[in-house]
């Protein structure tokens, strides 16, 4: 299937080229090219589209049998060499960035198998991808235009195709070095997004939006995992997973903490009625029994997850719970907003104490992870 997939694209007929719908103008986002559906359908047939959408998963499946067959390497080779952005033109009016990206994360361990250096042209495209999917996916000649011209000068992408387009615009100056930090944008939200937490294993996000819903997406590909879960009538405010990642908790404006099935979306547990004002923070025990939720009532409340039942519910004289992240010796660590410190200025350690102690920073896990360290009268997070 691999071999017929990569035939099909490098048909030097009716296969994958460049403008393979003939656009006259590069000028007009795709959006506005009148004729573009009949221009998709005459020029990128299903064979093609499937081909483009599936070879990825082909790969992986026959990663065994490909071990030493030089013939199908030099047609992998081929493909990244002279056809990979005329396949990102198919993906771009066909599909969209997540499953471009999608496509390439399937290949990469069979090409890493194959040739170490097709996997990290493929991890390249990915890059390529995300750092330039609005322009691309909103105008398919900007995977030339300006995706190409801008793409750091040590991208692979970059160094093999900018020598096929001559008389493509080059930047100057201002152009970046290397890929920045940021690996990729998850949108679907459509109001702030209020929190967010990796699973255990790092391989899932969950996010919270005043938007109402929690979404769960691949940490690899940036897909969503399922649809939104829906069910709080106020802002979510906090989420969680359980320590094995099967499910996630979530804490609202609407007073109620909710428990949902991870891959599903659908309901597990609750809603959990008993605060009496906003949520401001929620998370699992880490055997997963048990939740425990923060709000502005000013108490800590504990929640069979099972029974659905409340268990304990702590005041708090002193002031608002804002944060009750478990510990993993089955600690709850209850802080008093009049105790939090200050953000450090990379935003990812919360420094807790009165002002006059000297602290070291750890690291501040979202979760069941929560490394603490103390230092004179002062706690990190």
């Amino acid at each position: 299937m691999l071999r017929a997939c990569m035939q099909i694209m490098q048909d030097p007929e009716d296969g994958l080229r460049f403008n393979i719908c003939g656009l006259q103008t590069s000028y007009l986002p795709n959006s506005d090219v009148e004729d573009m559906a009949m221009r998709i359908e005459k020029n990128i047939p299903d064979h093609l589209s499937y081909s483009s959408r599936y070879w990825g998963e082909h790969l992986a499946h026959a990663k065994a049998a490909l071990f030493g067959c030089t013939s199908l390497t030099g047609i992998l080779r081929k493909f990244f060499d002279h056809d990979l952005l005329h396949w990102l033109e198919v993906m771009t009016l066909r599909y969209n960035a997540p499953t471009a990206q999608a496509v390439l994360i399937a290949a990469a361990p069979s090409l890493k198998v194959i040739d170490m250096k097709l996997e990290e042209f493929a991890q390249d495209a990915r890059r390529f991808i995300s750092n330039f999917d609005v322009p691309i996916f909103e105008s398919l000649p900007h995977i030339y235009l300006s995706a190409l011209a801008w793409a750091p000068d040590s991208s692979l992408v970059s160094k093999t195709y900018l020598p096929q387009f001559q008389h493509t615009l080059k930047a100057v100056s201002g152009k970046d070095k290397q890929w920045p930090p940021l690996l990729n944008i998850l949108r679907s939200h459509t109001n702030w997004v209020s929190s967010v937490g990796f699973s255990p294993d790092g391989t899932k996000v969950v996010s919270g939006s005043d938007d109402n819903t929690v979404r769960t997406w691949d940490a690899t590909s940036s897909q969503l995992m399922a649809s939104p879960f829906q069910g709080h009538s106020h802002w979510v405010s906090s989420v969680g997973f359980s320590a094995d990642g099967t499910k996630v908790v979530s804490g609202s404006w609407d007073k109620t903490v909710r428990i949902w099935n991870a891959t599903s979306g659908q309901l597990a547990a609750g809603p959990f009625h008993g605060h009496s004002d906003y949520i401001t923070s929620v998370g699992f025990s880490p055997d997963g029994i048990k939740v425990v939720s923060g709000s502005f009532d000013n108490t800590v409340r504990i929640w069979n997850a099972t029974s659905h039942q409340m268990g304990r519910t702590l005041q708090d004289p002193s002031g608002t719970s804002k944060f009750v992240p478990y510990s993993p010796s089955d600690h709850i660590y209850w802080v008093p907003i009049h105790l939090i410190r200050h953000w450090c200025h990379s935003q990812t350690v919360l420094v807790i104490g009165t002002p006059d102690i000297h602290a070291s920073y750890k690291d501040f896990v979202h979760g069941s992870n929560w490394i603490s360290r103390r230092s004179g009268s002062g706690i990190i997070g």
